[in-house]
């Protein structure tokens, strides 16, 4: 998710250096931190294992007390600085919005996924820690209630949100489908040209 937020970010702050960008370089700088979080959970992990019993099989029940409420910060963390990234990106499309209408949707949109964000992911990651210090059965229920609000987080990250504007479909098109787009522009041109030839005949 942060990866996904600074990506836009930095499109939105710096877009000549952005395009400037080759594609192997691109994979390389976002695929990198996740490599490397992963790789850094897995090894804490396996560092960390004992020989009590696993309730589910997720980071906060595998690992043991200490590794667990550090992954638990660590998330926390991770959650607001994807949240005041949120906050920027909206300052940025606001800025723009007085003279451009795509922008003003644009914002509308991000306040609306901000406000999912908090209420989902930030709010169960909080949570979860806090429920820390309950009994074991507490603690089972609670986790079972907050994956609900996890789920609808993934739901509604930001690119599920922008979809629903044309203006961010037809420029993924272009970068990612460019022959589609090229197919529908001779498709609906052709209809005009039939009917110029049919007014000079």
């Amino acid at each position: 998710m942060l990866v996904i937020v600074l990506d836009i970010l930095i499109f939105v702050k710096f877009p000549i250096w952005y395009l400037s960008i080759s594609s192997i370089n691109y994979v390389i700088l976002t695929s990198t931190p996740v490599v490397l979080f992963s790789f850094a959970t897995a090894v804490s992990g396996y560092l960390s294992t004992n020989d009590d019993f696993i309730s589910s099989c997720a980071p906060p029940f595998v690992f043991n007390t200490t590794a667990s409420i550090i992954y638990k910060y660590l998330f926390v963390f991770l959650s607001f600085v994807v949240f005041i990234t949120y906050i920027m990106l909206i300052k940025s499309f606001h800025q723009r919005s007085n003279s451009n209408q795509s922008s003003l949707r644009t914002v509308k949109r991000l306040q609306l996924t901000v406000v999912i964000y908090v209420f989902t992911w930030l709010f169960s990651q909080v949570l979860s820690l806090i429920v820390m210090d309950f009994s074991l059965n507490s603690v089972g229920n609670m986790f079972v209630h907050i994956n609900l609000f996890i789920c609808l987080s993934y739901s509604n990250t930001f690119y599920v949100t922008i979809w629903r504007s044309k203006e961010y479909r037809d420029q993924f098109y272009s970068v990612w489908c460019p022959k589609l787009i090229q197919k529908i522009d001779v498709t609906s041109a052709s209809p005009v040209l039939h009917v110029a030839k049919n007014n000079f005949t």
